[in-house]
């Protein structure tokens, strides 16, 4: 079964312009039908007929002029209702668009605060850390150098006369092993200067055959223990 048949809505400026133009077609059709006929049957002077037939063209163009006026003041008050109709939805559109970048910027600035938020409870946590670390290791260096500085003088203070080539090699062993501990701790401390930026560099002259050659004395024994033979081969230009 067929829907209902769809009727074709025109426009009502469309509908009052046909009905105008219907209606001026059948007052112009009766007008001039009637006018030439009352003209031809009232008067009978040529005179007075042509009088009459200037006169009911002026009414014709007079009730056409004023019908047309109608008609375009009609349409016009319908164009600037649907413009102003027009120019409200988008205010609204215009308003929600604004309403939508509002929510939008606000959304996004509630993110960029609460990560900032976030990043700078991390970077004092982080630099907490860091802070705490340096202070553990330049109160745990100090504590490591001072046992460190007792062996290095108790070392010195054994080297006496009539000591044998061993008992000298070994009193240097133990210098020597005490001095790279010292160094290492003094390379903990330099680390709590770097991250308190205090840490002041100081350029100074390297022995670098001494290195090698304290590097060598320290793992000498225990590479002789397990059967290995140790050697060190330095260039001419490294000797002091």
């Amino acid at each position: 079964m067929n829907g209902p048949a769809e009727t074709d809505r025109s426009p009502p400026g469309r509908c009052d312009a046909h009905r105008v133009t219907l209606l001026y077609l059948l007052l112009g059709s009766g007008w001039i039908l009637l006018s030439d006929r009352a003209v031809h049957g009232w008067i009978s002077s040529p005179a007075l007929i042509e009088i009459a037939s200037l006169a009911k063209g002026w009414l014709y163009v007079l009730v056409t002029t004023l019908l047309l006026n109608m008609l375009i003041h009609r349409l016009l008050a319908r164009v600037q209702q649907a413009h102003e109709q027009k120019q409200q939805a988008l205010r609204q559109a215009e308003a929600l668009r604004l309403q939508d970048q509002q929510r939008q910027r606000a959304h996004l600035e509630a993110m960029v605060e609460r990560r900032t938020a976030e990043l700078r409870e991390a970077k004092a946590a982080v630099e907490a850390s860091l802070a705490a670390r340096s202070h553990y290791l330049a109160s745990l260096s100090h504590e490591i150098r001072n046992p460190l500085d007792a062996i290095i003088d108790n070392a010195r203070l054994l080297r006496q006369p009539g000591l044998d080539a061993q008992q000298s090699h070994r009193l240097d062993q133990l210098e020597s092993a005490a001095g790279h501990l010292l160094a290492g701790v003094n390379q903990l401390l330099d680390l709590s200067r770097i991250e308190a930026e205090q840490l002041v560099l100081e350029e100074k002259p390297a022995r670098v055959d001494r290195i090698v050659t304290e590097a060598r004395e320290m793992v000498e024994d225990s590479a002789r223990a397990r059967g290995l033979e140790l050697r060190c081969e330095l260039a001419p230009a490294t000797a002091g």
